[in-house]
């Protein structure tokens, strides 16, 4: 018998802050713009997710 419910991944939050922050410098780089160190964006990462 199936379960009904979905099948859910429970993500690490420390590999998503990590993932973010790629992302982050991959659109900043993008636009030609400087990033933040991982230290300096780590409040606001936080605060995202």
């Amino acid at each position: 018998m199936h379960s009904l419910q979905p099948q859910v991944q429970i993500l690490d939050k420390t590999a998503l802050l990590f993932k973010l922050y790629q992302t982050y410098c991959e659109v900043r780089a993008e636009r030609g713009e400087m990033t933040e160190s991982f230290d300096e964006f780590l409040y606001w990462g936080n605060i995202i997710l």
